[in-house]
């Protein structure tokens, strides 16, 4: 008696718990009444053959794993205080309020007397034990192969159970477990599930911004997206059952493992079972998928699908992951996202992407066939159903809203179906359509191996006139603006930049006087498109891109993409599958720029050319040059009849005459116009690889004083295979010309830069030689010299500072050292705390050494050190050349006693150049001490320390990049060169390197002050 009223009567109530709140387990009852032969067997055995058993052992070797068994069935984890359930960890803290469902549990008592009524053995209390112990294992056994149809919280009210014949300790085990029961399959985490008016289970989402979403449990379908701003995105037709009894007809449905028709049955069975609740919050929910007794029927593959759904302010973002959880075979399948969007009228809709040129399969076909697409904007009048390979960038279009859908393909979902029963009123065709995100081909899935769709909805106004204004002319364009006071204007004819405005209110944009502003042809001016030609050739001058219209991809307050496909009017000419994005972006301190040309055809290739025929405005031509790599460089003059190619000898182009050159190579003009005071930086970074220099010297008409074209080009003709994308970027960077305004000038009238730093830290770097001359760190300490015998008039190289060997060190078949450290370099760009110099042939240096050449010299003060950086390019277009280099640093010192050169000298070959002849020796010393005039050129060393005792303090001067060699010299015993206050540790480009065509060479050296 004690072992029943203590221990039975509780696992009695624990599966009657089970029971009542599961019911897939009921068809089970049957199966109790033939149960009772096999518990009356069992607990016979056990007693005849441990006779002596007392009710620990029994309750140990019957009960407690009944038990176990039971409270996992119900959802009891028997290892932790709380309930595990189908989707997810529900801890003990985390407890059921509200009342206990009616459903959960009758009155115990009833239910109890209810059994032994059935099965006719009221009062046999062993009886009873077997009959709750064998129910309890079939029950574990219908718990695991069924899922647990769980009882919503609004549809449960209080029920009394009578409880008041049992112990303390049984009334206090059946009330745990009743609230066990209640708890099971209602609560996740902070998510809850509701029920629909059919009785399935849904996660509704919320955000913050106002957004919701609903996401059903059978067939993980998502059935509702309102956006932040209230509009529904999402549909169900109206003839959908919400029952279960069918997939719903509507939603995000899911088509798996099989598109379509096929070996089982159609769109697979994704969409027609329960999927689990993996996890889930307020605004996120993650359900789960894996093989039951029903898939297995169909598709007998180990797989996991998890498709997570998250609401976020601007977008619903979802991702399906397919695993296969197998260890051994692949297996292949079809996915997709059978998508029905709300929309107003199937009159008001269209859908854009890259359709045009496309092969896609027309279903609505007798047998199915495949066709091409012409269009790139779909308006749908008739049955439709069409799988468009290729296509992932899908935009639905509702006018009747006002609003566009982006469908963004990221990941996994390659290709679009287009579907709707257009004319069915049943199915109410007029208020949706179908763009589905389908990987139509079969994807081959390895053991362990999983697949990733991702695909998210991203609502935006449709840009339209609302977005655009109207110009004299009646031409539409799009008013960019910044916060900063920049701004800019973008024709949709043309896609055309006609102004820009940075934000000091300078404009650098021009149109001609003689501009047709209404359409009639392209516009004289701004940044007009050259495509697909560019100049003469077998179509009209230039292309058609600048005299057709373009359609607002999208719009923003400082940011347009406007997009061109294929018309009737362009193929009559261009019978090409193309697709073209420009995007303008608006930005604090520059205007970017970027042209898209798509390929959108599936077979054959085309060539094309491109360039931004760009006008730029300028005070006066007499006022402007355009600086840039020119030097060396190949240019075709156009104004030659016939045209013919030519070498440029400058790298500053001045123009006085007539213009019209092509300079292949040449990518980073910089338009400069002293009128104005300032320069602007035409930053080409992909696509655009050759410049034009166009102005109409003279025309009046033309009002060619006032602009000068710098067009970014692709000249050399590009071939775009199908699928493939061609994409050049432009950015147009206004700044100050670094001029005598950013300089100072010395006693001796140079010209210099007077770095300085937060720190406390300065520099000074003159544009003689491009020589510094002194670097004093954060502590105050000079680390540069210059000799006291040193002329800083410009009549001869400064001695002293860090001063440039290029591009002969030491003597040779030029002058000494050659001819960069007694020469003007030009800015090239400044600020407070770096310079960049710039040096390029001129007839001095070319009477030396006629190379095609352009050095840009760069000094950075930091806090902690001092960087600099030299460049030198080979700007020719065919022939290579040799040079060397060196920074011939003066480093100032205390005394030369008190100095001493580590660095890995130890063992390294050293030219002494101060025997007669020069000769090579080995060094034996790490550490360098100077007490005798010294000229050693260490080949190898590129690791020197200047430590110094009397400052105590050292150098750091770290080469990290082509430096590869050190050079000590010091004129010991020379009072008039100072030498007791300098050592000269330089930095050494010793063996010639040779540059090819278009090479570039860059050395840099730091300076890093130190402690002693």
């Amino acid at each position: 008696f004690f072992f029943v009223q203590e221990t039975m009567e509780p696992l009695l109530s624990t599966h009657n718990a089970m029971y009542h709140t599961n019911e897939h387990l009921r068809p089970a009852a049957p199966a109790l009444k033939y149960s009772i032969v096999v518990g009356v067997v069992l607990a016979s055995a056990y007693f005849l053959a441990s006779p002596t058993a007392g009710v620990q052992e029994l309750s140990a070797a019957m009960v407690q794993p009944a038990t176990m068994q039971a409270q996992r069935a119900l959802g009891v984890s028997p290892m932790q205080q709380g309930v595990v359930t189908n989707q997810g960890m529900l801890s003990a803290s985390e407890e059921r309020t509200g009342p206990v469902p009616k459903a959960a549990v009758p009155a115990l008592s009833a239910a109890f007397h209810d059994v032994l009524r059935q099965n006719g053995v009221q009062g046999n209390w062993m009886l009873l034990g077997a009959v709750t112990f064998v129910a309890s294992i079939f029950g574990y056994i219908m718990g695991r192969t069924r899922s647990a149809a769980a009882i919503p919280v609004q549809e449960c009210q209080h029920v009394a159970v009578d409880t008041t014949s049992l112990s303390q300790s049984c009334r206090s085990t059946v009330q745990q477990n009743v609230a066990l029961a209640a708890t099971t399959g209602t609560k996740v985490g902070e998510g809850v599930l509701k029920v629909d008016e059919g009785g399935l289970e849904y996660a509704e989402l919320t955000h913050p911004s106002g957004a919701s979403a609903k996401v059903f449990t059978y067939g993980a379908d998502v059935t509702s997206y309102v956006d932040a701003s209230g509009t529904e995105w999402i549909a169900v037709r109206p003839d959908a059952k919400m029952d279960g009894s069918k997939p719903i007809s509507g939603g995000l449905s899911h088509c798996f493992p099989q598109f379509g028709p096929g070996a089982i049955q159609q769109h697979g069975f994704a969409r027609n079972v329960d999927w689990t609740v993996h996890s889930i919050s307020e605004s996120s929910v993650t359900y789960e998928l894996t093989p039951s007794d029903y898939t297995r029927a169909m598709w007998d593959k180990p797989f996991k699908c998890l498709f997570t759904v998250t609401l976020k302010e601007d977008c619903l973002d979802t991702e399906l992951v397919v695993e296969n959880t197998g260890s051994a075979e692949a297996f292949d399948f079809q996915a997709a996202l059978h998508s029905y969007f709300d929309i107003s009228s199937i009159k008001n809709t269209s859908v854009g992407g890259s359709f045009s040129g496309k092969t896609f399969l027309n279903k609505m076909l007798d047998p199915p066939a495949e066709q091409v697409e012409e269009r790139s904007e779909i308006t749908i009048a008739e049955e439709y159903d069409r799988v468009y390979a290729g296509v992932n960038d899908p935009v639905l279009k509702d006018s009747g809203k006002g609003k566009q859908l982006k469908i963004v393909n990221s990941a996994g979902w390659k290709d679009t179906v287009l579907w709707n029963p257009y004319g069915n009123e049943g199915m109410g065709y007029d208020n949706f359509v179908c763009v589905e995100s389908v990987a139509f081909t079969p994807v081959q899935l390895g053991a362990g191996e999983k697949w990733v769709g991702t695909m998210s909805l991203v609502p935006e106004p449709i840009p339209t006139a609302a977005n655009l204004k109207v110009d004299e002319g009646g031409l539409e364009y799009a008013e960019l603006t910044h916060p900063s006071g920049a701004s800019a204007k973008v024709f949709t004819y043309g896609a055309d930049v006609t102004s820009y405005v940075d934000a000091s209110g300078t404009e650098w944009i021009a149109v001609r006087p003689d501009a047709k502003m209404d359409g009639s042809k392209p516009i004289s001016g701004g940044l007009s498109h050259c495509f697909p030609q560019f100049g003469p050739g077998a179509i009209q001058q230039h292309g058609f891109a600048r005299n057709v219209d373009w359609t607002v991809h999208s719009i923003s307050e400082s940011s347009v993409t406007y997009e061109l496909t294929p018309s009737d009017y362009t193929r009559a000419m261009w019978d090409k599958p193309f697709k073209c994005l420009f995007t303008v972006t608006l930005k604090e301190d520059c205007l970017d720029t970027e042209l898209v040309v798509e390929n959108t055809g599936s077979a054959e290739a085309f060539d094309f050319q491109a360039a931004l025929h760009s006008y730029f405005d300028i005070s006066s031509i007499k006022n402007t040059s355009v600086g840039g790599s020119f030097s060396g460089k190949t240019f075709l003059n156009k104004m030659l009849d016939p045209p013919a190619e030519q070498v440029e000898e400058r790298s500053e182009i001045t123009i006085a005459e007539e213009y019209d050159r092509v300079y292949a190579g040449v990518n980073d003009p910089v338009l400069k116009d002293s009128g104005k005071g300032k320069q602007l930086k035409i930053v080409n970074s992909a696509g655009w690889k050759d410049t034009v220099l166009w102005n109409p010297y003279g025309n009046e008409g033309m009002g060619y004083d006032n602009f000068v074209c710098v067009e970014s080009v692709a000249f050399t003709p590009v071939q775009l295979g199908a699928g493939e994308k061609w994409v050049g970027t432009m950015s147009l960077v206004p700044e100050p010309i670094p001029t005598a305004a950013n300089l100072k000038v010395d006693e001796g009238g140079l010209e210099y830069a007077e770095l300085t730093h937060p720190s406390g830290a300065s520099a000074k770097v003159f544009t003689y030689g491009a020589d510094v001359t002194s670097y004093v760190d954060a502590s105050g300490t000079e680390w540069i010299a210059v000799r006291p015998d040193a002329k800083m008039d410009g009549s001869k190289p400064i001695s002293g500072g860090l001063s440039h060997c290029f591009p002969q060190f030491g003597p040779g078949a030029i002058q000494q050292h050659g001819f960069a450290r007694n020469v003007d370099w030009t800015v090239h760009s400044i600020s407070e705390s770096s310079v960049t110099y710039e040096l390029t042939p001129s007839d001095y240096t070319r009477a030396m050494w006629d190379k095609p050449f352009k050095c840009l010299f760069t000094v950075t003060l930091k806090e902690d050190c001092l960087d600099t950086e030299l460049v030198v390019e080979n700007t020719g277009s065919a022939e290579a050349f040799d040079f060397q280099a060196a920074l011939h640093s003066y480093f100032d010192i205390s005394s030369i006693k008190n100095t001493s050169v580590g660095g890995s000298f130890s063992g390294k070959t050293f030219l002494n150049k101060m025997l007669d002849p020069p000769a090579e020796q080995v060094e034996e010393r790490s550490e360098i001490t100077i007490a005798e005039e010294y000229d050693r050129v260490y080949a190898g060393v590129n690791d020197p320390v200047l430590k110094d005792s009397g400052k105590g303090k050292q150098l750091k001067i770290v080469n990290s990049a082509g430096w590869k060699d050190t050079v000590l010299w010091n004129p010991y015993g020379n009072e008039g060169m100072g030498y007791d206050n300098f050592v000269c540790v330089e930095s050494v480009a010793f063996t010639p390197v040779q540059l090819g065509a278009g090479e570039k060479w860059v050395g840099t050296m730091s300076l890093v002050p130190a402690d002693f």
